[in-house]
């Protein structure tokens, strides 16, 4: 029996192998052009490849350095903080001064200590540089050197100290400010945090309320502790805050 198919029902291995030889075709151009694009520029590429190598080896080497940098200084602090002179035990409950000022020895070598914190502190970088300062404004705090404390504090607050420190350097800046009649730069100090949403504007709005309060300024004082009720409602300092407003309504 004739077979009744049309020649054109019959693909030609022509046909029926186009798509394969097509994709194979594609594959093929598109490697010559990978290949030809290496070829003309390997020189470039080769270039950028060493420049990032070499900028991650610095990368790492500036990184390693700054963490021996950090624990070189801290090595020293703690080494200077071991030898300085123990604070009078009861001044810790107001019962006596921290050190006799009449004490020469004493006072020399707790001049010396706060000297050698500065120049760790000059030495060294971030953390470290700002436990430095801190230790200097501390010892020159029981120098009674209100200016040298105030110096001090300012550069260890100017390296931007994060979390805890930061903050804690702040207060003590502020502290020193009310201490030596400087209300309104310690109002400033405490403005940098308050904007916040953390422990931190908690703490800085708190104290800086109070501040406003014991400088008479109970308008100012209000509008921030009543800021403070909005914006922490479950805070742990509500009571605080609700006694002192209560007080400022008298």
């Amino acid at each position: 029996m004739a077979d009744k198919r049309n020649s054109d029902d019959i693909l030609t291995p022509e046909v029926a192998g186009g798509g394969q030889e097509k994709e194979t075709d594609s594959l093929f151009r598109a490697q010559m052009g990978v290949y030809q694009f290496f070829a003309k520029n390997w020189k470039t590429l080769l270039g950028l490849l060493g420049v990032f190598l070499l900028c991650t080896f610095v990368y790492s080497v500036k990184h390693q350095h700054d963490r021996d940098v950090q624990r070189d200084g801290q090595a020293k602090i703690a080494d200077i903080d071991r030898r300085m002179p123990l604070p009078n035990p009861l001044s810790v409950y107001g019962a006596a001064p921290m050190d006799d000022l009449d004490d020469q020895a004493r006072m020399n070598n707790i001049e010396y200590g706060a000297e050698r914190f500065e120049e760790i502190a000059a030495d060294t970088t971030g953390t470290a540089a700002i436990m430095a300062w801190v230790k200097a404004a501390e010892s020159y705090d029981r120098l009674n050197d209100e200016h040298a404390t105030m110096r001090c504090l300012n550069e260890a607050h100017a390296l931007n100290g994060e979390g805890i420190l930061g903050w804690s350097v702040a207060s003590q800046l502020a502290n020193q400010h009310v201490d030596m009649g400087s209300v309104e730069e310690a109002v400033a100090v405490y403005q940098e945090y308050v904007s916040g949403q953390d422990i931190y504007a908690e703490q800085a709005s708190y104290q800086l309320g109070i501040l406003f309060e014991s400088q008479g300024r109970a308008d100012e004082s209000r509008e921030v502790l009543e800021d403070f009720g909005v914006r922490f409602p479950e805070s742990a300092l509500g009571p605080q805050i609700d006694e002192i407003l209560f007080r400022l309504q008298g």
